[in-house]
């Protein structure tokens, strides 16, 4: 456990966020998001394929719906089983790749790229260490920038993976408003350094947690969910409001948390579920950029709590039970 009057890890990297979101503005980095950009447009891929795990693969949510709203692409999220790709994504029909892993080291992604990449597909991977093997087994390669990242919960190579995937999207779809948005992305996520106690109550007492979150704020649900087990220890799953009302509301009931990053529409399901008994906690608004960008920038503030609650529980926030920081499945 990591005591009170040590500062974690994980705290340290969540206070770097803005830091490592501003590396994305810096000439090098911009360059290369438009050599990128500019190979992705001059190929004209009709699909893109995400292949990425755990928080990667809540990135390429992120990401996959910027692609679709700013592109109209269709995007999956590939569901990766042993062997990699099927054999009947290697059509003749342009398309792209795109692998997310902040270390780069999982052999089944790395295996898929490379059998993607034998297929013709253009193939890209977004990591946070350059020279790793998934890296290597694609064409294009992309440093995220968010720098050494010590805890096991990944929060910075979170954010930076997201907004690398952002950056990109803009500047492949000539998006001015999206590119000016994520220009002052990093001084939106200096907003805030506190902890708000209710949020961290509802993370320590809750018995089970439901995170909703809609459109641009799916993958960013999914993201929270996933670091309050891994953190807290507490089953959580990511509903949009409106799946939530089908069929999982039943079991939000006292004793039941849910937390919102809800559009202003989506209040009403909030209000709803604490009629229920369920104890009920709206993300607060961040300055707002851009639709895509705006739950990202909700998200430290939660991170924060994590953390908090993390240690109030008596668990370590930066060495979970069970959990490495790196992960390799094949």
């Amino acid at each position: 456990m990591t005591s009170p009057d040590t500062q974690s890890w994980m705290a340290r990297e969540i206070a770097e966020i803005p830091e490592a979101a501003a590396r994305l503005t810096g000439a090098d980095a911009q360059a290369s998001l438009q050599a990128l950009a500019g190979t992705l447009r001059a190929a004209e891929p009709t699909s893109i394929s995400l292949i990425a795990h755990g928080s990667s693969r809540h990135a390429g949510a992120v990401i996959g719906h910027a692609l679709w709203r700013c592109l109209g692409l269709p995007v999956a999220l590939e569901p990766l089983a042993p062997g990699g790709l099927p054999e009947a994504v290697a059509s003749g029909r342009p398309r792209a790749v795109l692998g997310i892993s902040q270390s780069g080291q999982s052999p089944d992604l790395s295996a898929a790229m490379a059998a993607a990449r034998g297929t013709g597909a253009l193939t890209l991977a977004v990591t946070n260490t350059p020279g790793s093997p998934l890296a290597e087994a694609a064409a294009h390669g992309l440093d995220m920038a968010a720098g050494p990242e010590q805890a096991v919960a990944a929060t910075k190579s979170f954010v930076n993976s997201a907004l690398a995937g952002l950056w990109l999207v803009a500047h492949w779809a000539e998006d001015a408003a999206l590119a000016d948005a994520l220009t002052r992305a990093p001084e939106a996520l200096r907003t805030g350094t506190g902890v708000d106690p209710a949020l961290e109550a509802i993370l320590c007492d809750s018995a089970g947690l439901f995170v909703l979150g809609r459109a641009a704020a799916a993958g960013v649900a999914a993201e929270i969910a996933l670091k309050a087990m891994e953190l807290c220890g507490r089953h959580a799953t990511a509903y949009s409001e409106a799946e939530v009302l089908h069929g999982p509301a039943a079991i939000a009931v006292e004793g039941f948390g849910v937390i919102g990053l809800v559009q202003p529409e989506g209040g009403a399901v909030l209000d709803r579920l604490a009629q229920q008994g369920a104890r009920c906690y709206r993300v607060p608004e961040a300055p707002l950029l851009h639709p895509l960008i705006d739950p990202l920038i909700q998200l430290p503030a939660v991170y924060r709590a994590l953390e908090a609650a993390t240690r109030r529980l008596g668990r370590n926030p930066d060495r979970p039970q069970f959990l490495a920081k790196v992960t390799r499945t094949h």
